[in-house]
């Protein structure tokens, strides 16, 4: 499976021509294509975030963004320390 690129203009005008259905899609799609690039065994699934952030009223999705930005700036050695070394089963940050 390949990541495709994603025009950010183009998701704000469908995301206003939705209503916001659309930007529920992307943050799917976004986090698959984060769970897909740092390859994390614990890493929620795109159908989990979507979940909690219709759940949460949409906090979860601040939450999972935030995650996915320290994620792909990490360098791999603490990537490993703090996502596959670790005990925990759901580390946030």
């Amino acid at each position: 499976m390949t990541i495709q690129r994603k025009s950010i203009g183009l998701c704000i005008v469908l995301s206003i021509v939705t209503c916001g259905i659309y930007s529920l899609y992307w943050l799917y799609c976004m986090a698959e294509d984060v769970n897909l690039v740092t390859a994390r065994p614990s890493a929620p699934s795109g159908g989990l975030v979507l979940l909690l952030t219709i759940v949460t009223c949409g906090l979860w999705s601040i939450i999972s963004f935030i995650q996915g930005i320290l994620m792909l700036t990490m360098t791999q050695q603490d990537f490993e320390n703090k996502y596959v070394l670790s005990t925990s089963t759901f580390p946030i940050f």
